[in-house]
């Protein structure tokens, strides 16, 4: 009896030792794997620092607005001129002019091409034009080009040149040129508008540097642009205006 007491004894302290350590085991690994997250997370609190400060110098905070370029912004409204005396050049006036078929583009080559690539435009007589193709082949798409570009013409291939396409020109009536002139005032508006826009978006940005609300820029240099922004609109609008003038005179006259 006492020999099993005292066995039982044994086994109860092997086992409090074996649990013991298996418990301090236990803890350990508990504390390398608490230590390794938190490298990890530490880690990647660093990586997610670095990451942003990789950023801030590649992709660098947008500046405020500043005030307008002057230079560019005349560049966009001579743009605006360019495009109303290429549209007007599609209206005829008291003669026609080889001007007329300057916007009209040919589908030559697999890309659309300016008429004045493909062929050469020879005003005949008031009533009469024939173009030159540099290669026969674009004849027919020349033709084509002519007939479809909304300038109320009828053009077809010389029978004596394969090369050769010819347009009659009908004679504007009275009626029709007061309409034409109506049209080209109209062209001239649009025109207007658009400068006046471009000046309205820049004059937005100058009135904020006028109320000190442009961060690096002095009132004084907000009122100078202002002028120049003025200076340059109204050169533009006077511009635009002559060259309408000019057109409708021309329509006019017999």
């Amino acid at each position: 009896m006492l020999e099993k007491q005292h066995e039982d004894s044994v086994s109860r302290k092997k086992a409090s030792k074996k649990n013991s350590h298996g418990n301090s085991v236990n803890t350990a690994a508990s504390n390398v794997d608490d230590d390794d997250t938190k490298e990890r997370r530490d880690m990647d609190e660093f990586d997610a620092g670095l990451n942003a400060f990789r950023d801030a110098e590649t992709h660098p905070q947008e500046e405020g607005p500043k005030l307008p370029d002057t230079i560019q912004l005349k560049e966009k409204m001579s743009s605006v001129v360019k495009h109303l005396e290429t549209s007007l050049r599609q209206i005829r006036g008291n003669e026609p002019t080889p001007d007329m078929f300057d916007s009209i583009t040919v589908f030559a080559y697999g890309a659309a091409t300016p008429l004045s690539s493909v062929a050469q435009v020879v005003i005949v007589s008031p009533t009469l034009a024939k173009l030159s193709c540099y290669d026969p082949s674009m004849a027919s798409a020349t033709r084509d080009a002519i007939r479809d570009a909304g300038m109320n013409l009828n053009p077809r291939i010389d029978a004596d040149s394969s090369a050769d396409v010819v347009v009659p020109i009908p004679k504007v009536s009275a009626e029709t040129r007061k309409v034409l002139v109506k049209q080209i005032g109209q062209m001239g508006e649009k025109s207007r508008t658009k400068i006046r826009n471009i000046r309205r978006t820049a004059h937005e940005i100058v009135k904020k540097g006028q109320l000190g609300k442009l961060e690096g820029t002095s009132k004084d240099d907000a009122f100078r642009v202002g002028k120049e922004v003025e200076a340059v609109t109204e050169e533009s609008i006077a511009f635009i205006n002559q060259v309408i003038e000019n057109k409708q005179r021309n329509v006019l006259a017999t």
